[in-house]
């Protein structure tokens, strides 16, 4: 019984002293700030202390910092994507002959070998273009040729009856529409790869620039028909398909669409029943690119010390910086939210915590009048997020905000990407997330689920005129700025005050 009762003692200190005691040490602030700003973005964190930010810091209830990251050590031009630190995997130049986008074949089923990947039926690719090349032909694979062919798939029919056979395309889409298609017919153009596949040579070359996004596809007539049948494709397949993936320096693979029409991330242990053949669009460009390699590395690596030496300089004038160890690139975006609000509610305790970009003007008297307004007024504990909110928002499969990995075809409300205030108790929930925590490539999304995760009974305010709207003269936000506008929006607010 002694030996309870000390423990006991001893664990009621524990908690007044880690609970307790700290929190009532923290500061307490009306307002924290989080401005998210590039590592390399000294202009606009400059304009920012000069213009709407020392209004924040003049108050004495409210705080703002600038978030930044580290350094991506690799050089912007070696990436394979503008939002991501992951360098090319360079190829011999010589190798720069006729390409496909892999190379496959069948080898004999081992268990070892069986797995979730070779049994599914992969109908298109998603791709980028990283250098530009030039496609010259459309391949399908033999199985499903052979199974079109023993079926009928391929007769061109045009009566109107529900049995006529269905006419498969290979086609090439962009984002906006479709660039090219070619009928899959009993007379391809040659066998490729191992002969697994047949090609269906262009009319004529089709070049792709650098930047270029698509998905290559199949297509057929009759939705309900199915591509994938047969031995190769049963639960207990004979065979197994092993790819080969390549051109790394050329091309980055983005998503699979599989035959039940479902979007899902690029594996590289996946095969598809399509491909294409091409070649290098300009190959004297490419070889000086990477002969030029070592050189960008070295410039790269002076502009990074020049970069962390301004930093250093940066936090002794100001003392407002928040640098977290993670990479700066856009695909951290979510992470770097994160990281403020642990840090924030670590360090404080805030009532409310804004988070806005560093492109974005800020409206400080709205701001100020919204969390004093009795509208607003919040209760202990109470859990609320302030914005304007998209609702019914189309998952994106292309550009910086492509997300493949979204098992929906819509997201959950999620308030703007410039900027939303939440309550400092919402903030605190969302800072507990330990581990692994489901992203998206954009941030605002990601808070949403987030907070959902959390706290499903968040109350969500829309706000009027949140963001500029013709029937406001004026907002709480302006987004997309450049560092002139800020200086003129607030120039203007001066003057008008």
């Amino acid at each position: 019984m002694w030996a309870f009762s000390v423990a006991l003692s001893a664990l009621l200190i524990y908690l007044l002293i880690h609970n307790y005691w700290p929190k009532r040490s923290l500061p307490s602030r009306k307002l924290v700030v989080g401005v998210i700003s590039a590592r390399d973005h000294f202009s606009h964190r400059e304009i920012i202390r000069k213009t709407w930010g020392l209004q924040v810091q003049s108050a004495p209830d409210m705080e703002l910092f600038f978030v930044v990251g580290d350094d991506c050590s690799v050089h912007p031009d070696d990436r394979i994507s503008p939002y991501a630190c992951e360098k090319l995997q360079r190829k011999d130049i010589d190798e720069y002959e006729m390409l496909s986008f892999f190379k496959s074949k069948q080898v004999e089923y081992h268990s070892n070998l069986h797995s979730a990947e070779g049994l599914e039926c992969y109908i298109g690719l998603g791709f980028r273009v990283i250098h530009p090349v030039i496609l010259k032909t459309l391949s399908v694979r033999v199985d499903l040729f052979q199974h079109l062919l023993e079926t009928g798939g391929m007769k061109i029919q045009r009566e109107d009856s529900p049995e006529y056979s269905a006419e498969v395309h290979i086609m090439l889409w962009d984002p906006e529409e479709m660039i090219e298609s070619m009928l899959v017919t009993n007379e391809p153009y040659s066998k490729s790869d191992n002969n697994m596949y047949y090609n269906y040579r262009l009319s004529s070359p089709l070049f792709l620039p650098a930047g270029f996004e698509g998905e290559l596809k199949l297509s057929k007539l009759i939705a309900n028909a199915s591509f994938c049948l047969g031995d190769d494709f049963s639960s207990e397949p004979k065979s197994h398909w092993v790819c080969d993936w390549r051109n790394y320096s050329l091309l980055e693979y983005k998503f699979f669409r599989t035959n039940s029409n479902f979007i899902i991330p690029w594996r590289d242990k996946c095969c598809l029943m399509i491909s294409a053949e091409f070649t290098v669009a300009d190959r004297q460009l490419l070889l000086n690119h990477e002969r030029e390699e070592n050189k960008r590395n070295q410039e790269w690596d002076l502009k990074m010390n020049d970069t962390t030496e301004a930093i250093e300089r940066e936090w002794e004038t100001y003392g407002d910086l928040m640098e977290l160890s993670m990479v700066d690139v856009y695909g951290h975006l979510p992470y770097k939210v994160l990281g403020f609000l642990k840090w924030a509610s670590h360090d404080y305790i805030a009532s409310y915590i804004l988070k806005v970009d560093d492109d974005t003007y800020v409206n400080v008297e709205l701001i100020k009048k919204l969390i004093s307004s009795d509208a607003v007024d919040i209760a202990e504990g109470d859990l609320a997020w302030w914005s304007v909110f998209h609702y019914h928002r189309s998952v994106p499969i292309y550009g910086k905000w492509a997300d493949p990995a979204y098992p929906a075809l819509v997201y959950p409300a999620f308030p703007a990407g410039a900027g939303y205030l939440m309550t400092g108790n919402l903030a605190h929930q969302v800072s507990t997330l330990h581990g692994r925590v489901t992203t998206t490539r954009g941030e605002d999304v990601s808070m949403s689920i987030w907070v959902t995760a959390v706290a499903c009974d968040t109350r969500q305010v829309n706000v009027p005129c949140w963001l500029p709207h013709p029937t406001c003269i004026q907002s709480v936000l302006v987004p997309q700025l450049s560092i002139r506008e800020i200086k003129e929006m607030w120039t203007k607010q001066i003057h008008l005050a």
